[in-house]
């Protein structure tokens, strides 16, 4: 973003019927500067400001001229902003469910996620396993004992 304030100046002086053309600047330390210029360089800093004003005002015409609140800008926002508390108990709760599901045993584990998982239903289950949609039965309902049993808050 650009601040309203130009960095330096620039500016003609007619003497005895010669154009002069000049420059002056603050440098990084603070001190002021000015010196005589080229022509060619006026010419350049001049259209090198005209560049720098229209990309400030296409700047200025998308900028929002009243301050927000954080709450506001929240309010505003398309996806709500998660405290940090609800950062750390998500990322918590999400260990404690890979801990659980990694405590089941291998049939109940791959069952349990082709489920909950893959969104896979218990006939598409034994049908990928050769089975009957009542073992995948059984063995889904040990394997959510398991999970709750493991499961840690």
């Amino acid at each position: 973003m650009f601040d309203n304030t130009s960095k330096y100046k620039i500016w003609q002086k007619k003497t005895d019927g010669v154009i002069s053309y000049h420059i002056s600047f603050l440098d990084v330390s603070g001190i002021h500067h000015e010196a005589e210029v080229s022509r060619e360089v006026y010419q350049e800093f001049g259209r090198f400001h005209r560049i720098e004003r229209n990309l400030r005002r296409s700047d200025e015409r998308h900028e929002e001229y009243f301050p927000l609140a954080d709450e506001e800008i929240n309010r505003r926002a398309v996806a709500h902003q998660k405290s940090v508390e609800e950062i750390v108990c998500d990322r918590l709760l999400g260990e404690n469910i890979q801990d659980a599901i990694a405590a089941l045993p291998e049939t109940q584990r791959r069952r349990f996620l082709l489920h909950y998982q893959y969104g896979l239903t218990y006939k598409q289950i034994a049908d990928l396993e050769s089975c009957s949609p009542s073992a995948i039965q059984h063995s889904m309902k040990a394997a959510k004992e398991n999970f709750v049993k493991n499961f840690r808050i």
